[in-house]
C-alpha cells in the first residue's frame, strides 16, 4: 500500500508545473509510469484503470496516448531499451562492441526490477528493441559472419543475457547492497559454502566460482567466447 501511494503522489507531482497547475500528459510519461507500476507492483497488476490511477487521471486520457494494454506494454519496453542506449558506444574491436551491448542491456535490466518479466509476459518486438537487434547483426554481417550464423549467435547473447538476469535478478531485490559487486560475490559464495555438504556437495565445493559467475567480468568473457565460436581461427585481443 504505501509503495502504491508513494508511486503514485511522485507521479501525480511529475504532471504539476511549479504553479500547481497541471501539465499536459504525454506518451513517454505514460509509458515511465507504466514501467513504475510493473517495477513496484508487478506487470500483471498493470491495467488501464491501474494506471490512470497512479497518474491521477481517468482511464480515458491514458487512451489518448495508447490504444490497448499490449501498447502500453510494447511502449514501456522500448522506452526502456532507447533510454538504455546499449549500443551507444564506439569500441573498434567488434567483439569488445559486443561486450558492452550486452554488458549495457544486462545492466538496463537488472536495474528494473520488473523488465524480465515484461519480457517474458510480453514480447516485444518495437522500433528501439528492432534497433539493437540490426545493429548487433550489421555488426557480425562486416565481420563476414553468415546469416544463418549471426541469427543464431544473436538468439546464443539474448538467451545468455536473459538467463543471467533470470539468476542475479532475485538475488538484488532481496538486497540493495548486494548492488556492489564485490560484496555481492562474497555473500553469494558464502551462502552456497554454508550449505550441507552433505546434501550439496558439489555446490558447497564449487561455492567461489559459482559466486565468480556472476561477476560483470565473468559475463563479458563468455559472451566474448560464444563470439569468438563463430569466428575460428581469427585472433581476437
Amino acid at each position: 500500500m504505501g509503495r502504491t501511494a508513494t508511486g503514485s503522489k511522485r507521479n501525480r507531482r511529475r504532471r504539476e508545473g511549479t504553479d500547481g497547475e497541471s501539465v499536459p500528459l504525454s506518451r513517454d510519461a505514460v509509458l515511465a509510469s507504466a514501467l513504475d507500476v510493473i517495477n513496484h507492483e508487478g506487470v500483471e497488476r498493470l491495467t488501464i484503470r491501474r494506471l490512470a490511477e497512479a497518474l491521477g487521471v481517468s482511464p480515458m486520457a491514458i487512451y489518448r496516448h495508447v490504444t490497448n494494454k499490449a501498447d502500453l506494454l510494447d511502449g514501456a519496453l522500448d522506452l526502456l531499451m532507447r533510454d538504455a542506449r546499449v549500443t551507444a558506444h564506439d569500441e573498434a574491436d567488434w567483439i569488445d562492441w559486443l561486450c558492452e551491448t550486452f554488458l549495457r542491456m544486462r545492466a538496463t535490466l537488472l536495474a528494473q526490477s520488473g523488465a524480465l518479466a515484461l519480457i517474458m509476459s510480453h514480447a516485444s518486438l518495437g522500433s528501439q528493441a528492432l534497433g539493437v537487434m540490426e545493429e548487433v547483426l550489421a555488426k557480425l554481417s562486416q565481420r563476414g559472419i553468415p546469416p544463418l550464423a549471426a541469427a543464431r549467435l544473436f538468439h546464443h547473447f539474448m538467451s545468455y543475457t536473459l538467463g543471467s538476469i533470470a539468476m542475479l535478478g532475485p538475488i538484488l531485490q532481496r538486497d540493495s547492497e548486494l548492488a556492489d559487486p564485490q560484496e555481492r560475490t562474497r555473500r553469494i559464495r558464502a551462502s552456497f559454502e554454508l550449505l550441507s555438504g552433505s546434501q550439496f556437495p558439489q555446490v558447497t565445493h564449487h561455492a567461489a566460482e559459482l559466486a565468480a559467475a556472476f561477476r560483470d567480468e565473468a559475463f563479458t568473457s563468455e559472451i566474448r567466447r560464444i563470439a569468438k565460436a563463430a569466428t575460428p581461427g581469427e585472433e581476437h585481443h
